[in-house]
């Protein structure tokens, strides 16, 4: 099945409840919750909502803004990510259960060889992330730079080899702790089995062949212009600093429309192909959107979740209560990206929602408030 622009009707929708969810968005920019707001609503495959909401000022500062406009995604980055490692899980080239260390001899430490890669894509290897930056940030790292790979940031390359001797805080399997670098060590792992980086890898093997030609681990300079500027008062100001940001580092950086990200959601709606190309099997994107840590539990924006419910790089909703929403099925898969970004989708209703922002206004300090509004409101727009 391919994306494609119809009516509310044709999906089993209720073409006034989404016109209401349309307008509530417009009332949100109005009233300071995000100076510019892009949501795309897409069911059995037509798109029924995309829709640019932005502030005048912001457009006279930014813009002008358009339906096209590319968002730093964050933490989005990570099921992507987790999709190319699956990708080579499905040639025979890398493997979930074998250790960290088959593919990163210098990841070491105590009890760092029970690290698997699997532990990595559910954020319960237990390494100390905290640990990372401190040592990274504070110039006792003392990395070799002269040692950086060529197809390597540098910026990436001192945090990586900074991590590799990183503690754990856990013995590995035993909680969840959402951890960014882990998806670092599997940019890398990709590096060293494709020699590749990850943003030539995901580029020439999954974007390309996608037809998501807005999407991007490195923006190229030209699209410098297009991406969504997030204003110095907003919540992560360092997000305004858009081309020092943007590095390729596995669990953020990477860059991309709606309507791209739609494609990638349809893709795993499709069961692992699109408009022809097959991505990933069957059996592997089911594996990567049902929860693969039963019983473990975990902390997140805090909050504690007795049944942390993570796939290999997705979040799986099952029973919790969080941003997707009351009304979705707990068969639902989805991720936010600091900034603030919302990517679901729910195979259950055949539905995919995005809404990507420059969030200034929370609720109670919890950023993902509006994305819990924003889906339940397409939710009940589903008729059939």
């Amino acid at each position: 099945m391919k994306l494609r622009y119809g009516n509310a009707a044709e999906a089993g929708m209720c073409e006034s409840r989404i016109s209401k969810l349309e307008n509530l968005q417009e009332q949100w920019v109005e009233r300071g919750v995000a100076p510019i707001m892009i949501s795309l609503i897409a069911r059995k495959g037509i798109i029924v909502s995309h829709k640019l909401f932005v502030d005048p000022d912001y457009d006279k500062s930014y813009g002008p803004m358009k339906l096209d406009t590319i968002f730093q995604l964050a933490s989005i980055s990570k099921p992507v990510t987790a999709s190319a490692v699956m990708l080579l899980v499905e040639e025979g080239k890398v493997a979930l259960e074998l250790p960290v260390q088959d593919y990163i001899p210098e990841f070491t430490g105590e009890n760092k060889e029970k690290v698997l890669v699997h532990h990595l894509m559910t954020h319960t290897s237990g390494i100390a992330e905290d640990w990372i930056w401190e040592m990274a940030n504070s110039g006792s790292a003392h990395v070799d730079m002269e040692q950086c790979p060529n197809n390597l940031h540098p910026d990436v390359y001192k945090y990586l080899t900074t991590g590799h001797k990183a503690p754990l805080n856990f013995y590995p399997g035993s909680e969840m702790n959402y951890c960014g670098y882990g998806f670092l060590l599997l940019t890398e792992i990709i590096r060293r089995v494709t020699g590749q980086n990850i943003h030539e890898f995901a580029t020439e093997r999954m974007f390309q062949p996608l037809g998501m030609n807005d999407t991007y681990y490195i923006v190229p300079p030209e699209q410098y212009a297009r991406v969504a500027k997030h204003p110095p008062n907003a919540p992560f100001p360092r997000y305004a600093d858009y081309e020092n940001v943007i590095k390729p580092m596995g669990g953020s950086g990477l860059c991309s429309t709606v309507h791209d990200m739609a494609i990638f959601g349809q893709t795993f709606l499709n069961k692992g192909s699109y408009d022809g190309f097959r991505l990933l099997s069957k059996l592997g994107v089911q594996k990567m959107t049902m929860n693969q840590i039963p019983g473990v539990s975990s902390r997140l924006d805090g909050e504690f979740f007795k049944e942390a419910c993570w796939g290999l790089g997705w979040g799986i909703s099952g029973s919790k209560q969080d941003y997707t929403g009351t009304l979705r099925s707990a068969a639902t898969f989805s991720h936010t990206g600091r900034g603030n970004t919302l990517f679901m989708v729910d195979p259950e209703n055949e539905l995919i929602t995005l809404n990507f922002q420059v969030t200034m206004k929370r609720v109670n300090n919890r950023p993902y408030h509006y994305f819990e509004y924003f889906n339940n409101a397409a939710l009940a727009s589903i008729l059939d």
